[in-house]
């Protein structure tokens, strides 16, 4: 059964009983993949959503000649695949774990019924969903707009979240920064080389760790 800690984080299901929550679990399968795995591929036939137990994976779009952009990175909470479900289509982009990982899965038919039985869902999964195209268009407008330090540093506030007191980031490499940028891993590596030795972050076991404000221009 899946665990109703990490359902708790799930924003769609926030404010239902531990008991109603037991019920969706019921719904649920368990999978775990190795780091690297492809969970699912652009255009893929819709048929399950996945909620993230355990692990991280990175959502990600590519054309015809291999070249990639990373939309998302999704850990212990998050959701992916909700979408595709609501309208039928085919899978907006790639998924793979980026380290071991646990997801839970709801196939298409199930998560319909959930829908239909428990509507205070809806509410909240309209609200996420609508947090998310926000975010979104945010971030298609920092790619056309900004230039390469620009992208990264809206990267950075956006993956970034307080804790302890800290701001920091998960887990990430100057490739997910370039990815998630549309940048070279050699034009990342040389900002972050430069806003390390200005005082602005520091980096430790690939947490990236916001000291101060980061300069508007670099």
């Amino acid at each position: 059964m899946a665990d109703l800690t990490i359902l708790r984080q799930v924003v769609f299901f926030e404010g239902l009983s531990d008991e109603r929550l037991m019920v969706l679990a019921d719904y649920m399968s368990t999978h775990h993949y190795k780091k690297n795995t492809i969970v699912m591929n652009q255009g893929d036939a819709t048929d399950s959503l996945f909620v993230v137990a355990k692990g991280r994976c990175r959502l990600y779009r590519s054309d015809e000649q291999g070249k990639e952009l990373v939309i998302s990175l999704r850990g212990a909470g998050d959701y992916f695949g909700a979408l595709a479900l609501l309208d039928g289509q085919g899978r907006v982009y790639s998924v793979q774990t980026l380290e071991p990982t646990t997801l839970y899965q709801i196939p298409r038919h199930d998560f319909l019924e959930m829908l239909h039985k428990h509507p205070e869902i809806v509410l909240n999964l309209l609200r996420s969903m609508a947090e998310r195209m926000r975010r979104m268009a945010e971030d298609v407008s920092c790619l056309a707009l900004m230039d390469v330090y620009g992208r990264l540093a809206h990267v950075l506030d956006k993956e970034s979240a307080e804790v302890g007191g800290i701001r920091k980031t998960g887990r990430l490499t100057q490739q997910d920064l370039a990815d998630m940028t549309g940048a070279s891993r050699e034009m990342i590596g040389r900002i972050m080389k430069d806003l390390r030795e200005g005082g602005y972050i520091s980096v430790q076991n690939k947490e990236i760790i916001l000291l101060r404000k980061l300069p508007r221009n670099w």
